[in-house]
């Protein structure tokens, strides 16, 4: 018994050593061609794919590769790096990564290719990432957490949409005795909500990035994450 355990804890480690070889030399062995966008978004996410598994040293290494190569392309780079920021920096991504996201970021401060202001709002949405991540303290504008288990949910009250998903959310049973907490991101006039703790920040820029919102996390009672970011239909 001890020796298969031994055998497959050695075929896992082989597996995660070949795929993170994979990841470390994706951008050695694949070219940049935006000549059909689709194509190579579709490659780009297969690489996301990859990467978002791989350790923290060969996810490095292959953003490193991958914008060593856009340098030579400026309209590559701002192409490319949309698709870094919408893949690895985006709340609701499989393939969110915050290594990865950081790496980039840096590349785009010293590579020469952005101006200062150009990297000021990767720098804002790397701080933000950085925030309500699971199992450390929770950061909620506005709102004083009370010691009870709270549902967050970021989205614009003036939605119609988003109102019936927070009203289906306010009638589940799974969240009945749970502290329900709306955080307005909209400009709108604000439709009727019941059960739910309304509250419109001042800094909520500085916290979420409202523009994937509607999405919820979970506080729990000692005011740590208990569960990042999730669109309601996750819920």
């Amino acid at each position: 018994m001890m020796r298969r355990l031994a055998v497959i804890l050695l075929l896992m480690v082989t597996l995660a050593g070949c795929r993170d070889a994979r990841v470390r030399n994706f951008w050695l062995t694949h070219d940049i061609d935006y000549s059909e966008v689709d194509s190579a978004r579709s490659q780009f996410i297969d690489y996301a794919a990859l990467a978002s598994l791989a350790d923290t040293c060969a996810a490095r290494a292959s953003i490193d590769r991958l914008y060593d190569k856009l340098k030579k392309d400026e309209v590559a780079y701002y192409l490319y790096t949309e698709w870094v920021e919408g893949i690895f920096n985006h709340p609701l991504s499989p393939y969110r990564s915050e290594t990865i996201f950081s790496q980039a970021v840096e590349r785009m401060e010293t590579d020469g290719i952005f101006s200062e202001d150009e990297c000021l709002p990767y720098r804002q949405r790397l701080a933000r990432m950085r925030l309500n991540r699971e199992g450390e303290k929770a950061t909620v504008p506005g709102v004083s957490l009370d010691g009870r288990r709270t549902l967050v949910a970021v989205a614009d009250l003036g939605c119609h949409s988003c109102i019936e998903a927070l009203d289906s959310l306010a009638t589940d049973g799974k969240w009945a005795e749970v502290r329900r907490v709306a955080i307005s991101c909209g400009h709108s006039p604000e439709f009727p909500l019941l059960g739910w703790e309304r509250v419109l920040p001042e800094n909520i820029r500085d916290v979420f990035d409202i523009r994937f919102a509607p999405f919820c996390f979970v506080v729990s009672a000692d005011g740590t994450v208990e569960s990042s970011y999730k669109s309601i239909s996750e819920l």
